[in-house]
């Protein structure tokens, strides 16, 4: 079994991609796929994985998991998913309406050029993915409900299989490959009202689920998810967001029902009107809310590690991928085995705001961090006071990801 994990050049953005191979078998994946840079840059990445694609997996994406709605991790899936066979699945957190305009603001805000890719994304998350022939979309929820703790970390049996596996869940051959999503499928959350219509007349395309749970592509990898419970300050300032968007409809007599998706359009087409509602409720740094974590690692004993020179520790191979969300604050699960990371991807581009030394701290000295940044960026990523805490406190390889260079590292297994 060889499987090769890439951050790709993005700049201003991420894109992560992984190819498993095994007898002639591959299975492939992408997390995120967005840019604020120069967009030839992506666009060449995405070019190069899609030939992949074509050449050795029948022209198809297995999974695409997304780590948040923030545009520049979220405007080229469309391009990535353009063209393709199909992809078998997309897994991503759940956002409601009120969160989406929020975030729609924000870019605004920002100085983003309107995107209506972008904005259709953000409308309706479900009906824009399935214009690219998705087979299952996965809503993670946020942890918010402490039910989402809901198994052991030990989900093998005696004899070493998922103890999900041939389940009355869904189970997926591919070839050499099983992948097993029963565990997600068994924390069902109750669905928005946004989507009840579309779950009564497709209840088998998407789904509503907890966080804290794994995906296995059995017998090799897992993959555990991780969505942090939104804070309370948080909940406040969309309660009463949403509380004056819905009163400057009454004082102005406008006929349109609260925040929902069927109205988001109108929103996002008037979006200067609500400029200042938004500005009174929110701050620039305050709205990386939400970040989709993923931990994979391989199943298997006696993995061998290449990533352009030697790493002399073979049994840390674990990959954390953190997306936009700040370390402040951040209290991951025991699942999470920190100590075990050898791959971490550092959060938000490796802004100096929301500090917390506590999850650098748990991750050992053989750690290699990779900062996702553009060249130009106009908000200073990576910062130079990000770099000079890490490198006079950790003696971690520290590598670059930007639009001029990717960083690739390799996982080998000579068991199978």
């Amino acid at each position: 079994m060889h499987v090769d994990f890439r951050f790709n050049k993005a700049g201003q953005g991420c894109f992560y991609t992984g190819f498993f191979n095994h007898n002639n078998s591959a299975y492939a994946l992408a997390y995120d796929c967005g840019t604020h840079s120069n967009q030839k840059y992506l666009k060449r990445e995405i070019s190069k994985f899609k030939e992949k694609l074509n050449l050795h997996n029948n022209n198809t994406l297995n999974a695409l998991i997304i780590s948040h709605f923030d545009e520049d991790h979220v405007n080229y899936v469309s391009t990535l998913l353009s063209g393709l066979k199909k992809c078998d699945r997309v897994i991503l957190p759940y956002l409601t309406p009120s969160e989406r305009f929020v975030l729609y603001l924000k870019q605004r805000a920002g100085g983003s050029a309107e995107s209506a890719d972008y904005q259709q994304f953000l409308i309706d998350p479900v009906g824009y993915l399935q214009e690219f022939n998705v087979g299952e979309i996965m809503f993670i929820g946020n942890g918010e409900d402490e039910e989402s703790i809901a198994f052991d970390d030990d989900s093998f049996g005696p004899d070493g299989k998922s103890a999900h596996l041939g389940n009355e869940f869904y189970v997926r051959e591919f070839s050499s490959f099983t992948v097993d999503v029963s565990m997600i499928r068994s924390t069902s959350l109750s669905p928005p009202a946004e989507y009840l219509a579309e779950l009564e007349a497709n209840p088998n395309s998407i789904g509503f689920y907890r966080d804290r749970t794994k995906m296995y592509i059995y017998p090799f990898w897992q993959f555990y998810f991780y969505n942090q419970p939104r804070s309370s300050n948080h909940n406040a300032q969309i309660s009463d967001f949403s509380l004056e968007v819905n009163n400057y409809f009454y004082i102005n007599a406008i006929s349109i029902a609260p925040l929902n998706q069927l109205n988001l359009k109108f929103l996002f087409d008037n979006w200067k009107t609500f400029a200042e509602i938004y500005k009174d409720n929110f701050n620039q740094r305050s709205l990386n809310f939400s970040s989709l974590i993923v931990q994979h690692s391989s199943l298997l004993k006696n993995n061998r590690i290449s990533s352009g020179k030697k790493l002399v520790n073979r049994k840390k191979h674990a990959t954390l991928l953190m997306g936009d969300i700040p370390l402040k604050g951040l209290r991951l699960p025991k699942a999470i085995e920190l100590d075990q990371i050898r791959f971490f991807q550092y959060p938000h581009h490796g802004a100096h705001t929301h500090w917390d030394k506590s999850i650098p701290h748990a991750l050992s000295n053989k750690v290699t961090a990779i900062f996702n940044f553009g060249f130009g960026n106009t908000y200073g990523h990576p910062s130079a006071i990000t770099l000079s805490r890490l490198v006079g406190a950790y003696k971690w390889d520290i590598r670059y990801n930007h639009q001029l260079k990717s960083f690739r590292y390799s996982i080998h297994n000579t068991t199978y």
